[in-house]
């Protein structure tokens, strides 16, 4: 077994409260994602069973994996068989994660595109929580003025 924190980003721990080492540590593990043989049918189980806060899986993190599902299911691949995760059958976690494969080698643009969508809403997010005025806060002139 892997001795490092590393294995925590890419099977647990999401936050260490540092943003630059989160950022570190998700590069590392997205790199040995980049090198596994496994990738496509990892990030398949963690769709498949929406797994979430389990760190990097596949090369994606929680956000970018719903947004990969969405994709898939906007183009009529069933990934959750509008089901519990707990419910499905092996037989049927199989199926959904063979079609959710085979849906991944034949848009190859996928990954990159859910990257992107989950960069935008970070990005978003970030804008809203500076604010207008960049200083952390959604001040309006005159609104609290005396």
């Amino acid at each position: 077994m892997v001795q490092s924190p590393l294995v925590d980003y890419m099977w647990g721990i999401d936050d260490t409260r540092s943003a630059s080492r989160d950022r570190r540590l998700h590069a590392a593990a997205r790199a040995l994602c980049g090198v596994c043989p496994l990738k496509d049918k990892c990030l398949a189980l963690a769709v498949v069973q929406r797994m979430k806060n389990v760190g990097i899986m596949g090369g994606l993190n929680d956000t970018e994996r719903r947004y990969v599902a969405h994709l898939a299911q906007s183009q009529g691949i069933e990934v959750t068989a509008g089901r519990s995760r707990w419910l499905l059958t092996d037989e049927e976690r199989r199926t959904l994660m063979s079609n959710f494969m085979q849906w991944l080698q034949a848009h190859p643009d996928a990954i990159e595109t859910s990257r992107k969508m989950a960069s935008r809403k970070r990005a978003l997010h970030r804008h809203r929580e500076t604010g207008r005025d960049g200083q952390g806060s959604m001040s309006q002139p005159g609104l609290f003025e005396d």
